[in-house]
């Protein structure tokens, strides 16, 4: 039975030698890259809107919490959000 493997490891081992290519890989020589096509506009000055019309979320970066130094309760809050 171990024959009969040893056997079969190798004819496989043999027909894989024999199929790989075998030598050198020759290097084609690439020339350089195709030219990229390029427009060119004049600059203008004008105004931009600032105001974005989407649909969608807004996160805040970053929060924060006020807590007192002192034990009692807050009365007014002197932050406006923005």
């Amino acid at each position: 039975m171990f024959r009969f493997l040893h056997r079969g490891f190798l004819i496989l081992a043999l027909a894989c030698l024999l199929i790989a290519p075998g030598g050198e890989k020759k290097e084609i020589a690439a020339g350089p890259p195709p030219d990229v096509p390029v427009r060119v506009a004049k600059a203008t000055v004008q105004t931009m809107p600032v105001q974005i019309i989407a649909i969608g979320n807004v996160e805040a970066f970053a929060s924060v919490s006020i807590k007192p130094l002192v034990s009692g309760e807050l009365e007014t809050i002197r932050f406006e959000e923005g």
